[in-house]
């Protein structure tokens, strides 16, 4: 921890500070690198898909969350667009969530950090967006995965943990949206239905050129 500590203050070093931190710190509590985040910066992510979509979203920390929607093609493929945090806005993300995580947890004085610092500046360019089209028999492969999730049948929403990782299918019917989000699928290997899920979101993020 001190040695990541001492690399956070090279990259950032306006957040040293010789004195005693003082509370509350410089911007609200909260924070976090959530898929909530891209919905910010594109609304759109935020509304329900459309029929024939699918959308995939993972979200951990200190990791970039990423959301990459399907969209079908006329050839019976898919359409993938990846929605993602540009590398200097990962920067800056993680930059917030550490100086709130030890200023919260009172680790401030020891590590050498001011909750009254300035934040680095937000950069001008948070999100890049990415288009790959996926041929028919991968799609239907992709396709025939997701429908195992039986998505309509099984929405849920586990509630997030402090260390591991959201992952999250929607998909939607004529009649509604289906959404099923799972916290770390992949710390369950003996149950059927996380290893499922975590085969169909591997294959999203290599469909969508991350993995």
């Amino acid at each position: 921890m001190k040695l990541f500590a001492a690399l956070f203050l090279a990259l950032f070093p306006t957040l040293a500070c010789a004195e005693t931190p003082e509370w509350p710190p410089a911007f609200p509590l909260g924070f976090w690198p959530e898929p909530d985040l891209l919905q910010a910066e594109v609304p759109e992510l935020g509304q329900p898909v459309l029929p024939g979509e699918i959308r995939f979203t993972i979200a951990s920390w200190p990791g970039v969350p990423v959301t990459v929607v399907f969209s079908p093609t006329p050839d019976g493929g898919l359409e993938a667009r990846r929605y993602q945090l540009t590398p200097k806005a990962h920067d800056w993300v993680n930059a917030r969530t550490m100086l709130e995580s030890f200023c919260y947890e009172g680790k401030a004085m020891i590590e050498g950090l001011n909750c009254q610092a300035p934040l680095p500046p937000r950069p001008a360019r948070m999100m890049e967006v990415k288009h790959l089209l996926i041929a028919p028999g991968k799609a239907k492969a992709f396709r025939a995965k997701v429908d195992r999730l039986r998505l309509c049948e099984r929405q849920r929403i586990d509630p997030a943990g402090l260390d591991g990782s959201s992952w999250r299918f929607e998909t939607a019917t004529p009649a509604k949206a289906c959404s099923v989000d799972r916290w770390t699928p992949s710390a369950f290997p003996k149950n059927p239905a996380a290893v499922r899920f975590v085969e169909a979101g591997e294959l999203a993020l290599e469909l969508a050129g991350v993995r």
